[in-house]
């Protein structure tokens, strides 16, 4: 209908041009020569339009093409080609294939796709897999790149992630358990980090921490350092949580606290021992610790005294 115009209006050769343009890119399955006849046509819209409509009814575009289009004609006229036709045809395509299928064909083009049109791919197509997914798939990272940070297939590709850094956990797999969140954690926005740092990490730290033995004669280690390397990478207020709430703290006091009402402690030793404690977790606040050493001092001090 619009070429029907043009004719209408006289311009038989924008009609012939095009109709050769179509039959040359059929045979050479090249953009180009349609770009000739765009540059001819002054980017009058309506002739551009139409001769690009004669070429993607007949040819398969490729990302390539889409990028040199935007050289040529505005960005919506390149956004509702991608709607008008790449869609159309691709969608039909997608229909069967896995998780990881669809990812592949899609990953080209991710970067050239209207805005509104990514959303609507990811939420039909890619999110519902995603739902279904048990193990970690390889093709998260590539989802993770779509993805806004309020997304919610954020959180479901969160908990696979979850259950093997546990499984790894409950095999005293550690070291792998360490590099696996540290891997994925530079994946996710930084509202999903710390909910994984929260949800999954805290709770094992917190196990692992609770089953420390404070022993100044001869210090349990294997455990500690099984904790550091997490401790060092964890906000310093929930690693102060951690201290408190997996009774650790409240053990290195009640340590402490009998061994300056011991008579004539070591001070020199104790003094070691509350530094060597303070240098394995240096983000954490150990101001109640010092304040409870200080009351036990005190006591000592006003019972001789009395």
């Amino acid at each position: 209908c619009l070429f029907r115009i043009k004719v209408l209006e006289g311009d038989l050769g924008v009609l012939e041009s095009a109709c050769g343009m179509v039959e040359r890119a059929r045979m050479s399955l090249s953009l180009r020569p349609f770009l000739e006849l765009l540059e001819q046509s002054s980017r009058d819209q309506i002739v551009i339009c139409s001769i690009l409509s004669l070429y993607f009814s007949q040819a398969e575009p490729s990302v390539d093409d889409f990028q040199l289009l935007a050289n040529f004609i505005p960005a919506p006229t390149v956004h509702k080609l991608l709607h008008s036709f790449w869609w159309q045809k691709k969608k039909l395509t997608l229909t069967g294939l896995s998780l990881e299928e669809i990812v592949e064909q899609l990953e080209p083009w991710m970067e050239i796709l209207p805005f509104d049109l990514k959303r609507h791919i990811l939420a039909n197509h890619v999110y519902p897999l995603c739902e279904n997914i048990l193990g970690i798939s390889p093709c998260f990272e590539d989802i993770l790149k779509w993805c806004e940070p309020q997304d919610e297939i954020i959180s479901t590709i969160r908990r696979p992630i979850q259950r093997e850094l546990a499984g790894l956990f409950a095999d005293q797999q550690y070291r792998q358990a360490y590099d696996l969140y540290m891997y994925w954690r530079e994946k996710f926005p930084e509202a999903t980090r710390a909910a994984m740092t929260l949800h999954t990490i805290c709770p094992l730290l917190r196990r692992e921490m609770s089953l420390v033995v404070v022993n100044p004669r001869s210090q349990e280690t294997n455990r500690l350092e099984i904790v550091l390397p997490f401790i060092s990478i964890i906000p310093p207020s929930i690693g102060n949580h951690l201290f408190v709430d997996s009774g650790l703290e409240r053990r290195l006091m009640e340590c402490v606290g009998n061994w300056i009402r011991t008579d004539n402690p070591d001070y020199s030793q104790l003094s070691d021992f509350i530094m060597s404690w303070r240098h394995l977790f240096p983000t954490f606040s150990f101001h109640p610790f010092f304040v409870h050493v200080n009351r036990c001092l005190d006591g000592k001090y006003l019972d001789k005294n009395v």
